[in-house]
């Protein structure tokens, strides 16, 4: 079975239909090559043949007018080994008979045999039924298949037709006869086109299967490649590089294998992130559980465990649903209703919403003028995410008149193409070194901040603001008291 296996693959291989293909194409080739080269040499030999005939005919026809009076007294008796005698080319193979008006044959020389004397006689009368029309005509050739005396197979004969005008002797007609290839040149021709040909046909099955496997080399170390590479070998690359397709296709590959790095090393990173903030909550539950069930406690303590348990559960709750509607959003499962809508309206709802935040934190929201922002998206999307921004800030104000301010506008050429709106805290700010990874789930650091939601508030409007064909950006000179400011961008409607 392997060995069966291993067969059919290698017949379905596209080694082996490249080679097929070049060995199809090429015998197509020296097929045409070579009837084209045999009928024409073919044709040359047929041209030569025939103009040895009409000089035959030509030698031959002045016979009757010079040997005139020598005929009447003897007959013809002996006129066509005469006739031999006075032409020369072809020598032996030179076939001459004497057709007379009737169309019978009344002489022929020794190698016309009777059986194909029918053959003449037949082309005769054909000639002299429909002279417009036939194929035969006087001073006109034409090919018939006779067997020539002493020989043991049927040859071509090119028989050449000569008007005799001498009713006295019944004769109409001087037919000439030679063969087409007297040497055997196109059979020779043939045979060293059909060995050439093989040959070729050989040679090209060979070189074109060993180049098909140097041309498709670089498929099979991809290939190779696509089997040995797993979930924890993706750092490798091909690197053929090559500037041809298959090069190409190589680098294509690379780039998906980065890719797929890049999402593996997401989904660990989001597992590792999304356990570690589970564990927590987690823990807090069941040690509040085990302790309430350890025995038998007042109606307070089992409020108070009930009530921590309550807060946690609804810690993972918001959690796991800002997890799945992160993922939603990095997938692209749902596409984002469009509907106009002005930006500024979406920041005074926000700010609305959040001022009683603000206010037990005694943070001040300071909302400067508005413009009309015509924009094309999900209002709660771009809700959650002004949101977002808005309570990091509030979160991460100073101890000593917090403020979060928030501005927006439009910019850009042709009277502002984007609307942007920044969000700026009078916080700690944030270190140089952890602006990179502000936007990543579940990052924190001593000076960084990552947003409301377990720290995917900011992840989250990042993913919102690219949805929507925009980008967040951050400024922090890390200095306490200067705080930062988040800018979001998006395109204005048209």
């Amino acid at each position: 079975m392997p060995a069966r296996a291993a067969l059919q693959r290698w017949l379905g291989s596209v080694r082996l239909r490249l080679t097929l293909w070049s060995l199809v194409l090429l015998g197509a080739v020296l097929l045409a090559f070579s009837l084209f080269v045999y009928y024409r040499q073919q044709a040359d030999a047929q041209a030569s043949t025939v103009a040895e005939l009409q000089a035959a005919t030509d030698q031959m026809t002045p016979y009757f007018k010079i040997n005139h009076a020598q005929l009447l007294q003897s007959g013809l008796a002996g006129v066509v080994d005469n006739l031999l005698a006075a032409a020369e080319p072809k020598g032996g193979d030179l076939v001459v008979a004497l057709v007379n008006s009737a169309g019978q044959v009344s002489q022929r020389s020794n190698l016309l045999q009777t059986a194909d004397e029918a053959a003449l006689e037949k082309a005769w009368q054909t000639m002299q039924a429909n002279p417009k029309n036939s194929p035969v005509t006087l001073n006109s050739p034409v090919t018939l298949t006779i067997t020539p005396r002493g020989a043991s197979a049927r040859r071509a004969y090119t028989f050449y037709f000569a008007a005799v005008r001498f009713p006295e002797f019944s004769v109409a007609s001087l037919v000439v006869g030679a063969p087409v290839d007297a040497d055997g040149k196109l059979a020779a021709l043939a045979w060293t086109l059909l060995t050439g040909s093989l040959a070729l046909l050989a040679a090209d099955l060979l070189v074109g299967y060993w180049l098909a496997g140097r041309i498709l080399r670089p498929v099979q170390t991809i290939a190779r490649a696509a089997r040995e590479i797993g979930a924890t070998d993706l750092h490798r690359r091909l690197a053929l590089g090559r500037t041809d397709e298959l090069g190409e296709l190589a680098d294509t590959f690379d780039q998906m294998l980065v890719r797929l790095e890049a999402a593996f090393e997401r989904q660990r990173q989001f597992t590792a992130d999304a356990s570690h903030e589970l564990r927590t909550p987690l823990t807090i539950v069941g040690v509040e559980t085990e302790r309430a069930l350890a025995r038998p406690r007042s109606a307070e303590d089992y409020q108070r465990a009930l009530a921590i348990i309550q807060d946690e559960s609804s810690a993972m709750n918001r959690l796991v649903n800002d997890l799945l509607t992160l993922a939603r959003l990095e997938a692209g499962a749902a596409p984002v209703p469009r509907e106009r809508l002005d930006l500024g309206d979406v920041i005074l709802e926000v700010v609305e919403r959040l001022a009683p935040m603000a206010h037990s934190q005694g943070v001040t929201l300071d909302v400067a003028d508005l413009p009309a922002l015509p924009v094309l998206g999900d209002r709660h999307a771009l809700a959650q995410m002004l949101g977002n921004l808005l309570e990091n800030g509030i979160r991460h104000g100073t101890s000593e008149g917090p403020r979060v301010r928030i501005d927006a506008g439009c910019r850009g050429a042709a009277g502002g193409q984007w609307a942007f709106v920044r969000v700026a805290d009078n916080g700690p700010g944030i270190a140089p070194e952890h602006l990179l990874h502000v936007f990543d789930r579940f990052y924190r650091a001593d000076a960084a901040r990552s947003g409301g939601g377990g720290g995917l508030g900011l992840a989250i409007a990042q993913q919102i603001a690219r949805s929507h064909g925009g980008q967040i950006s951050v400024h922090s000179s890390g200095v306490a008291g200067e705080g930062c400011v988040f800018a979001v961008t998006l395109p204005l409607a048209s």
